[in-house]
């Protein structure tokens, strides 16, 4: 495991936040991106369900001459409940990156799309 992004702190009201480009080492295959939300340890974070994000994940195998949509979510703010009835402290996504294509690079851009903010959170991305 590889920590890209750690614990970025993000402050944001409406609008959009870039994240990258970040080069991705090999022979990693899979990323995992990880946004804190609420719970009764982190009420700051995210706290309101009118708040709404959209996150995207673009990707370059040619050392970011070309970048293209690899995989993307979207939640909305407040307590989030387990199954177990707790809750949830993270939305985070985990999907598999390309292959590299040699002699190139591989590198990702993150973009946060926030409405209904502000949106004060934790980003953390890392490579598997």
């Amino acid at each position: 495991m590889t920590i890209l992004l750690n614990n970025i702190a993000i402050s944001l009201n409406d609008g959009s936040q870039v994240f990258g480009p970040v080069g991705v080492p090999n022979p990693v295959s899979t990323i995992r991106i990880a946004l804190k939300r609420q719970t009764p340890l982190t009420p700051l974070f995210w706290p309101d369900v009118n708040t709404q994000i959209s996150f995207s994940v673009d990707v370059s195998v040619d050392s970011g001459n070309t970048f293209q949509f690899l995989c993307g979510f979207t939640s909305s703010g407040g307590i989030v409940l387990q199954r177990d009835g707790t809750a949830s402290p993270l939305t985070q996504l985990v999907c598999n990156l390309p292959a590299r294509v040699a002699p190139f690079t591989r590198q990702m851009i993150g973009t946060l799309i926030v409405t209904g903010g502000p949106l004060v959170s934790e980003l953390t991305v890392e490579v598997l």
